[in-house]
């Protein structure tokens, strides 16, 4: 909520309690004014619209305040939310999700743990925007992304890295442990669906790294990840391919089918 709608709100309550305060205090006056013979009544009545007034003050104090605060934590969560996420997908957005890739990163590097990327991209996904069109992809990638997030354990993270490429990270994962999970994903991914009154198959290539030892740092393991990537495309596509530990040139061993 923008803070002109939030001061607009504000001032319609104001206005509100103005109105019933104001004819609250006429009320009183017209009271007093007939009686005002009665000696015990007009202080009685006095008295009576301090305590209001005093009440009336604190309530509208509290009133405003909690409004505020539950407004102004609203809008928060909400910016909070359009700038962690990917509006189209739902996933992380490369902001959040590398400032995640580096938590785990940090961790790792104090406590030695295991942790391992993987890089997903979507095959020929020009040729499908070109051919069925734009928003069929954009469903095509909402599809993907609901598929891993379905996938993922409690505590991996999975980020919109590129147009058509997303980032998984798996703590406590090494790449023997990785890999056929993620080759599970890869078929999973592939299966048929009919989108936009498409029948698609949106295959994946996923391009997989795991830490090494030394201080690689994020770009390292994420180029690692990337050269994997490109080494399962190009041997066709439609896999997973795990990078080398060596200068970040793929490995051979690649699963498909």
């Amino acid at each position: 909520m923008s803070t002109k709608c939030l001061a607009s709100e504000l001032i319609h309550d104001l206005r509100g309690l103005l109105w019933l305060n104001g004819v609250f205090f006429l009320g009183l006056m017209s009271i007093q004014f007939v009686s005002f013979k009665s000696a015990w009544l007009t202080p009685a009545l006095f008295l009576s619209a301090m305590l209001f007034f005093a009440a009336n003050y604190f309530f509208v104090f509290s009133y405003f305040r909690g409004k505020t605060e539950r407004r102004l934590d609203s809008s928060y969560d909400e910016l909070r939310r359009s700038m962690s996420y990917d509006e189209l997908t739902g996933v992380y957005n490369r902001r959040a999700g590398m400032a995640r890739l580096k938590e785990e990163y940090a961790r790792v590097g104090r406590t030695e743990r295991k942790l391992t990327l993987a890089m997903v991209d979507v095959d020929n996904f020009k040729f499908i925007n070109d051919s069925c069109g734009h928003q069929t992809g954009d469903q095509i990638l909402r599809h993907i992304a609901g598929i891993i997030k379905h996938w993922l354990r409690e505590n991996d993270v999975v980020f919109r890295y590129g147009g058509d490429e997303f980032l998984l990270i798996l703590p406590e994962t090494d790449e023997k442990q990785a890999m056929n999970p993620l080759n599970r994903l890869r078929k999973r991914l592939a299966d048929q669906v009919i989108i936009g009154g498409f029948n698609v198959r949106p295959s994946v290539s996923i391009g997989v790294a795991t830490i090494l030892d030394g201080d690689e740092g994020t770009d390292g393991m994420i180029n690692r990840a990337d050269r994997a990537l490109y080494d399962a495309k190009k041997r066709g596509r439609n896999r997973v391919t795990k990078a080398s530990r060596n200068l970040g040139v793929p490995d051979l061993k690649i699963f498909n089918g």
